[in-house]
């Protein structure tokens, strides 16, 4: 039987295939949306948006939400129950593989409400390997990550 840290480590090295399902590109910047199936068969997107000031923002929402950028507002990941920790694991993997191929960026951004500490928790492992100070603002916590040189 596996030991709860080691069953974590495997679940965390244990990603959904994902893929790029969309590009755009305007006046603003560039953005990419990448999107995978869980096992419940939810479709999950991250959005990566760069913007040409060299910020980055990240967003994941369902299918099945109200997704409003205006709003902010998502649901909550322990929805999927058990594969939680393989959502998050895979959202850290779409992270890392994005940056390792578009380095032109000097700050991410994630937010969060204030009443989410849980959510701020998950944000700070999936950056762990990524300098980061967070920053408050009136609605919501700012994660910016800062780009080492």
């Amino acid at each position: 039987m596996l030991s709860f840290k080691s069953f974590l480590t495997e679940s965390m090295n244990e990603p959904y295939h994902f893929e790029r399902t969309e590009k755009k590109h305007d006046f603003m910047g560039d953005y990419h949306t990448y999107s995978f199936t869980t096992k419940k068969g939810n479709v999950i997107h991250t959005n990566v948006d760069h913007y040409k000031d060299g910020d980055i923002g990240i967003t994941f929402h369902r299918d099945t939400e109200k997704y409003s950028p205006a709003k902010e507002k998502y649901g909550k990941t322990n929805a999927e129950g058990s594969e939680a920790i393989r959502v998050f694991s895979t959202l850290k993997h779409i992270i890392h593989h994005h940056l390792r191929h578009h380095n032109k960026w000097h700050r991410i951004v994630f937010t969060a409400e204030r009443n989410e500490p849980s959510r701020v928790k998950l944000y700070k492992h999936i950056l762990k390997d990524v300098p980061h100070e967070r920053r408050p603002t009136t609605k919501a916590i700012e994660f910016v990550i800062h780009r080492q040189s």
